[in-house]
């Protein structure tokens, strides 16, 4: 009997120390993007904890279904969107509803200005539970207004998105914030730190996390197992949807500008669209100019792929005119490849690789790393060592747990 109560007991407690917890967030599987990759393994390594999760998101695809248990994580999708003044419209009491009503411990919010967000911030003191905002950054301080953009639909549009985030910046973010029980920023020069500081009682900062299949293929010995096609056997790679933001444009004059030789350069995306047409018109345009360089534009290619491909190059690039937190970059580094980036987000932090600040010095840096020995060993050896004593996933969910448990005790 003394044995079954002590069972009882700590059976109990267990179930006790399980938490109901949120996300809240505007995008979620099957929608591929790096708040995506993000949230996952956040939810999915709470519930290997032992931990109830759910997620409310907004639904992306017609065959979305409304609600759906996915790893253990139960995802509740909204239709809703925003128009083209970027005011939220489509279900909104329905998510509204949907929030207030629900029983979690734990309420974690998915950026600053996200479509979910922004839909609930007059609501966010009818929110019972604990609230934490875990923020991916503050694009309104990369933008600029009144700059002429490719024609007067995207200037128009861009300056409008300015001032209506200049107003939200200045009104609505600071009582939005002040709002929360903690704050998560990515890293200590996090884009929306300064609003952060001045609004919040207290923050923490949560690495970014690569997921563990790129760790597991480092130390795997099998050959390179994609049919890539290039011209050379050594190849400089990126990992990044086709956008005139990821600026591989930029990538492929700085290739062709570089000394490289019997290098290719393979850059996946996800899928074709305008701005991948936009840099295959010019690749072809310049491989009659540049007959030794090798460019190589993949899409569609399986994610489980993606490491081995990885593992097997010699540099990683990064060309952004925006990145908070690069997941990219710490896949590469978990590999012990090292990367040469633009000066954007904290890129410069992370000891894998060199940042550059002006777009002509991003051929120059290829230059360097590849050709210095020293400099190239020096700099996989950090970049992996740093990326398996920080951002690791398991790692990540042991640190949002601290944070939460922290709260709860009131330090």
């Amino acid at each position: 009997i003394n044995k079954i109560l002590i069972l009882l007991m700590i059976g109990d407690l267990l179930i006790n120390n399980n938490m109901r917890i949120l996300f809240i967030g505007e995008s979620y599987l099957p929608q591929l993007c790096g708040m995506t990759a993000v949230t996952r393994y956040l939810a999915e390594g709470l519930v290997s904890r032992g931990h109830k999760v759910g997620i409310a998101t907004q639904s992306h695809f017609d065959n979305d279904k409304n609600v759906e248990i996915l790893n253990g994580v139960e995802i509740n999708r909204f239709r809703i969107r925003r128009n083209l003044l970027k005011y939220p419209v489509g279900e909104l009491k329905l998510f509204i509803d949907f929030v207030l009503r629900s029983e979690y411990d734990v309420y974690i919010f998915e950026c600053i200005g996200s479509l979910t967000s922004d839909i609930l911030m007059p609501y966010i003191d009818k929110i019972r539970g604990l609230k934490i905002l875990h923020t991916h950054g503050n694009w309104f301080k990369t933008m600029h207004p009144f700059v002429i953009r490719q024609n007067l639909k995207f200037t128009l549009g861009n300056t409008y998105n300015y001032l209506r985030l200049w107003f939200q910046n200045l009104y609505s973010y600071p009582k939005f914030i002040k709002a929360f029980d903690e704050v998560i920023i990515l890293s200590s020069v996090s884009s929306d730190k300064e609003i952060v500081c001045e609004n919040a009682c207290k923050y923490e900062v949560l690495d970014n996390a690569a997921d563990d299949i790129f760790f597991e293929e480092y130390n795997k010995v099998e050959p390179l197992n994609y049919p890539l096609q290039t011209k050379y056997n050594k190849y400089i790679i990126s990992i990044a949807n086709f956008q005139k933001v990821k600026n591989q444009m930029l990538m492929v004059r700085s290739y062709y500008e570089s000394d490289l030789t019997d290098v290719s350069l393979v850059m996946i995306g996800s899928k074709k669209n305008d701005y991948y047409q936009l840099v295959a018109d010019y690749v072809s345009k310049q491989s009659k100019k540049y007959p030794r360089k090798d460019v190589v534009m993949l899409t569609g290619v399986e994610r489980k792929k993606i490491p081995n491909i990885l593992k097997f190059a010699s540099l990683y690039l990064v060309c952004s005119e925006k990145e908070e937190y690069s997941i990219s970059l710490i896949e590469a580094m978990s590999l012990g490849i090292p990367f040469v980036s633009t000066n954007v987000g904290n890129a410069k932090m992370l000891p894998g690789g060199i940042t550059v600040n002006l777009k002509t010095e991003l051929s120059h840096g290829i230059d360097r790393v590849l050709g210095d020995e020293a400099l190239y060993h020096k700099l996989s050896q950090e970049g992996r060592e740093y990326a398996n004593a920080h951002c690791r996933e398991f790692i990540a969910v042991d640190n949002l747990l601290n944070i939460i448990n922290n709260v709860k005790d009131g330090k």
